[in-house]
């Protein structure tokens, strides 16, 4: 989680990912067990409607997710698999790149 802060993104993006990997953004499974959400039926991912929303459903096991990653693989050149949890994701992204334009991605 260091490695979040050392980053060269926006402090925006840094405090995201933080709250990411925390388990702490506003997520739909998040919000019901806060009670803000009044019934079960509303956790559903917005995207799908066949999970529930979480951070890993939201951001790597949704078909719409999976396809996004896909497209972010594609433009920076690299072929892998979309890991199944948020912090092996960033663990990902943490190995050397090739290129200025895939450091700064």
């Amino acid at each position: 989680m260091n490695q979040t802060w050392k980053s060269l993104a926006p402090m925006k993006v840094k405090i995201f990912s933080w709250q990411l990997l925390l388990h702490r953004l506003p997520t739909r499974s998040n919000l019901a067990r806060r009670g803000v959400l009044e019934h079960s039926s509303q956790e559903f991912c917005a995207w799908c409607s066949t999970e529930v929303e979480s951070e890993a459903h939201l951001f790597m096991q949704c078909t719409v997710a999976v396809e996004v990653w896909g497209e972010i693989h594609s433009w920076l050149g690299i072929t892998t698999a979309v890991p199944g949890s948020v912090s092996l994701s960033f663990q990902s992204f943490a190995v050397p790149f090739k290129s200025k334009k895939d450091w700064k991605a």
